[in-house]
């Protein structure tokens, strides 16, 4: 079975979004004043061009979460960041090649957060008993 609507799964696909890449019926088909054809959210979004690399907030996101291996708090921002920036793939909204860097950023503020608070505990312990 070919490809269907991203908005109409009940549709087959008529073509591709310029933009994000995403199928689309004819009814869903936007022309640009470009001569291109773009999904709704594209053309009104103004995409204009297909971005080939990922977007600034999988990159930010993914900054963060390695920053965030001295810091429990931009590690956290790192994850916030990495899943907004997946529901804007998810959507459409921004560029397949951020999914990756967005993914990776979830995996690594997480680590960075747990081992944040393992340090934070055993850092306590070592004050209470006197140790450290």
């Amino acid at each position: 079975m070919g490809e269907t609507c991203i908005n109409h799964p009940d549709k087959a696909a008529a073509g591709q979004c310029a933009g994000c890449g995403r199928s689309f019926c004819h009814s869903c088909a936007m022309e640009t004043p470009d001569g291109n054809l773009y999904c709704r959210s594209c053309a009104y979004s103004g995409a204009g061009v297909r971005k080939t690399g990922p977007g600034n907030m999988s990159i930010l996101a993914f900054v963060l979460s390695i920053a965030g291996l001295g810091n429990c708090v931009t590690s956290i921002a790192g994850i916030v960041l990495g899943i907004i920036e997946l529901r804007k793939i998810d959507r459409g909204e921004s560029p397949e090649a951020g999914r990756k860097f967005a993914r990776w950023a979830i995996i690594i503020g997480a680590v960075a957060f747990v081992l944040s608070v393992i340090y934070m505990i055993l850092y306590a312990i070592l004050m209470i008993t006197g140790v450290g």
